[in-house]
């Protein structure tokens, strides 16, 4: 099970990268806007992932991508 925290900047982080994608070449001002909050959200997923793997150890993470659709 994913720590819920965890969860929710992955969420935000995917977001803001979307989000910074589709304005790259349409809305500079947008793009600048979505990509700075996309490396917010990724360091601070960056930062409490490390902090689990402080208090859990590194072998407690294990993630294995989604079932593939083939």
């Amino acid at each position: 099970m994913m720590d819920q925290t965890l969860k929710d900047l992955l969420d935000m982080a995917s977001l803001y990268g979307l989000l910074a994608k589709r304005y790259e070449y349409v809305d500079p001002q947008k793009h600048m806007h979505f990509e700075l909050l996309h490396l917010k959200y990724v360091d601070q997923l960056e930062q409490h992932f490390k902090m689990l793997e402080k208090h859990h150890g590194p072998s407690s993470f294990s993630f294995s991508p989604p079932n593939a659709m083939y």
